[in-house]
C-alpha cells in the first residue's frame, strides 16, 4: 500500500536491510537511480557524499516528491552517523531548524 501511494504521488520508496554499510549505500543509490538518471553509476564512499549528490539532483529537476525509507532502523544500526547526516541534509535542503524558537 505504501509503494502504491509513493507511485501516485511522485515519491521514491527505498527499503533498507541488514547488509553491510557499503552494500546499503549501493542499494540506496540504485533506488535513487530510478528517479535520478545515473545516480547508481557512482560509488559513494560515505553517506555525506550520497546526500550531497542527492541534493544536487533534487535541485536540478526541482523534485518535490517524498523519500520514504522503509526499515530505516537497519540503516541506523549499521551506521549511527546516518542520523546526523540526514538531519544536516534536511536542515540545509529545506532551510528549517529542528530546534523550536523560544522567544
Amino acid at each position: 500500500m505504501l509503494i502504491e501511494w509513493v507511485n501516485r504521488n511522485d515519491g521514491l520508496y527505498i527499503v533498507a536491510d541488514q547488509s553491510a554499510v557499503p552494500v546499503q549505500r549501493r542499494y540506496f543509490a540504485t533506488a535513487l537511480g530510478t528517479r535520478f538518471t545515473g545516480f547508481e553509476e557512482t560509488e559513494y564512499s560515505d553517506w555525506h557524499a550520497l546526500f550531497r549528490r542527492l541534493d544536487r539532483e533534487v535541485a536540478r529537476i526541482d523534485w518535490k516528491g517524498q523519500l520514504i525509507i522503509d526499515e530505516f532502523l537497519y540503516l541506523t544500526l549499521a551506521e549511527p552517523e546516518i542520523l546526523a547526516v540526514m538531519q544536516n541534509w534536511i536542515v540545509l535542503r529545506f532551510d528549517i531548524s529542528l530546534i523550536p524558537n523560544r522567544t
